[in-house]
């Protein structure tokens, strides 16, 4: 019998949390074109924007956590990674890493 690597519970769970995640920023960010269109004062659309752009951040950050521990971890557990494949995954590491704003050092200033 196969082993797996993931609970099904937790996959779920992690889903349904980034979801409501999303579905809020979604509703703050329309919240927020209201603003716009009933011309609202620019310092509070500027705090709202800043709200969703905060809301986005942290599901941005939970969702690599969730690659970094599920996804990536079952790469490696399963074993079949060759050089070009674990030269891959630290590639869309370092790409997710960059998209976040935090750049990774390059090979050449680690050594």
């Amino acid at each position: 019998m196969k082993q797996r690597l993931v609970k099904h519970d937790d996959l779920r769970v992690a889903k349904a949390n980034l979801t409501r995640r999303l579905h809020c920023a979604e509703g703050h960010l329309r919240g927020v074109v209201m603003m716009v269109e009933r011309d609202d004062d620019c310092v509070s659309i500027v705090q709202q924007i800043c709200a969703v752009q905060g809301a986005l951040r942290e599901i941005n950050r939970l969702l690599l956590r969730h690659y970094l521990e599920i996804c990536f971890k079952q790469r490696l557990q399963q074993g079949k990674m060759d050089d070009a494949a674990c030269e891959n995954c630290v590639a869309e590491i370092a790409s997710l890493y960059q998209l976040l704003g935090v750049s990774l050092p390059d090979r050449k200033e680690l050594v």
